[in-house]
């Protein structure tokens, strides 16, 4: 066999065994990144699960919906504040 030959060979393999090594390092990579999604999720249902520890008291789902989506009386009373300024702005005849 002729050196260049043997260098084809030995160059093929290593691109062979370089394409294997980045295989495996990506496969590593998104393993890590499922892992910590996986971490993730664990922790937020976990959240979840003392959130409705705390509304035993409730007596159903739809009672803590509507206490927790009732919005602030504050923020209400400035609308109703500036509809009675808009007439006062305009000329009376």
């Amino acid at each position: 066999m002729k050196l260049t030959s043997k260098l084809a060979v030995f160059g093929g393999i290593l691109a062979g065994a370089g394409a294997v090594a980045l295989a495996l390092l990506k496969r590593k990579q998104n393993e890590e990144i499922y892992h910590e999604a996986e971490i993730k999720a664990m922790d937020e249902l976990d959240q979840m699960m003392d959130q409705a520890d705390e509304c035993e008291g409730c007596t159903c789902a739809e009672e803590c919906a509507e206490l927790q989506e009732e919005p602030p009386v504050a923020a209400e009373e400035p609308s109703d504040g500036a509809s009675e300024e808009k007439p006062a702005d305009s000329p009376e005849a």
